[in-house]
């Protein structure tokens, strides 16, 4: 493979095309992208991660003995976002070792651009998510504490870049999405049909309870659209599989696409919400209103300790995570809806993925959040 020069786009592939299906790229080319960023590798074996819903392709390089990850980012991404991102991580990893180390390609940048795509080398980070190998209860609450102390760690390390007080700018986010919501889904339940039947039981909650649902969590937000909260650089989508864990210690924390300066309680949202569910009952979906659970309560705790081991939380934080976290379900919910139903976005081979994000989504609103022992 020729690299690019400078390490920005080439034309197109002709007819030496190295892609593979899916936008793989055969492991020929892999092992010349990776030697872009380490000239002197000899012995690089490759395999190819299972797909997830972002759109960027992650290879497990081993190298010379040690390992690496080789990413490419999600098509339409930008060079200057995609700077933004390793600029931060630079910085954080130099103070947080949780943080994969970037390595920089022959030409000096950590960036390297080729036929339209971003590729980055980072170092390989070992460990297991929790949450989806059948852990008990005190396995998953234990996970939840020490990765939201993960998630103080990398906000103490980034805190020094913009850190003060706004307007939240995750509940203007989901505001929005609320309104563009109460707009199109009743068109994408009249006119779409469903791919599987997960998605066609999530459409059919929807036509019965979701304006009603919609319009409670606007209502649970938009308290916070006038209150001033504690913002800096945060992770914005730390969601269980991004944490890894080895032997119950937390080993390193993965996929910063998100990352922007947001409320530092989007973190705590996200976190905790991806577990609701995983401590308690099976799939029942109801339309009444969901008890506060005394699991979802277990977690919320062992957060608030383990973030608050390593910095200080106001109980404010706490209430805005706890209103985001339930607030989001229903968005999230209707979101996958309108995506299949419209056909505004390509699941080709990863429906049996979506299917399990809905599960997850229509089981965590069943659950329930509350229950953090806070005033409000």
């Amino acid at each position: 493979m020729n690299a690019p020069a400078g390490g920005e786009g080439a034309g197109s592939l002709g007819p030496d095309d190295p892609s593979g299906s899916e936008g793989s790229l055969r492991d020929d080319w892999v092992r010349d992208l990776v030697r872009t960023f380490l000239p002197g590798a000899r012995d690089v074996a490759v395999s190819r991660l299972p797909g997830g819903l972002s759109g960027a392709v992650v290879y497990r390089c081993d190298v010379d003995g040690r390992g690496y990850a080789l990413k490419r980012w999600p098509e339409g991404t930008s060079a200057a976002r995609v700077d933004e991102v390793h600029d931060v991580l630079r910085r954080a990893r130099k103070r947080l070792g949780l943080v994969p180390e970037l390595v920089p390609s022959l030409f000096g940048s950590t960036r390297l651009s080729w036929d339209s795509g971003h590729f980055e080398l980072a170092s390989w980070v070992p460990g297991v998510a929790v949450g989806d190998g059948g852990e008990d209860r005190g396995t998953i609450v234990e996970a939840v504490r020490r990765g939201a102390a993960a998630i103080g760690a990398f906000h103490e390390a980034t805190r020094c870049w913009g850190e003060g007080e706004s307007l939240p700018p995750a509940v203007f986010r989901r505001l929005g999405r609320i309104a563009e919501l109460q707009r199109r889904l009743p068109e994408a339940l009249e006119r779409g049909q469903s791919p599987t039947p997960m998605i066609a039981m999530a459409a059919e909650w929807l036509r019965r309870h979701g304006n009603v649902r919609l319009k409670e969590a606007a209502a649970r937000l938009e308290p916070w659209a006038a209150r001033m909260v504690p913002v800096q650089v945060v992770l914005r989508d730390i969601h269980p599989q991004h944490i890894l864990f080895l032997e119950g210690v937390v080993s390193g924390i993965v996929d910063f696409d998100a990352l922007g300066k947001d409320a530092i309680a989007t973190d705590l949202a996200r976190w905790v919400g991806g577990f609701l569910g995983d401590c308690g009952r099976g799939l029942v979906v109801l339309g009444g209103d969901s008890e506060p659970s005394e699991d979802s309560q277990s977690l919320w705790e062992a957060a608030v300790s383990g973030y608050s081991a390593v910095r200080s939380v106001p109980q404010s934080v706490v209430d805005l995570a706890v209103d985001i976290a339930e607030a989001s379900w229903v968005i999230l919910l209707a979101n996958w809806v309108v995506w299949a139903h419209l056909g505004e976005r390509d699941f080709s081979g990863l429906w049996p993925v979506v299917d399990r994000r809905v599960r997850g989504i229509m089981l965590k609103m069943e659950m329930g959040t509350f229950g953090t022992g806070g005033s409000r």
